[in-house]
């Protein structure tokens, strides 16, 4: 993983999770693909954690 893809996590997070409009788009999101969001927003999270874990080393 690279500095750039930990960053468009980062601002993807912030988007969804931060902002408003982002919210609001997630919201009118069918279940199904909100639980799939869920999904791919818990692996973005590991990947950081890897990212984090393997800069330490």
């Amino acid at each position: 993983m690279s500095k750039e893809e930990v960053l468009d996590i980062l601002d993807k997070m912030e988007f969804f999770g931060g902002q408003r409009a982002g919210r609001e788009l997630w919201n009118d999101k069918p279940r199904e693909v909100q639980d799939e969001d869920i999904s791919n927003f818990n692996r973005d999270i590991q990947k950081i954690r890897e990212y984090i874990i393997e800069m330490e080393k």
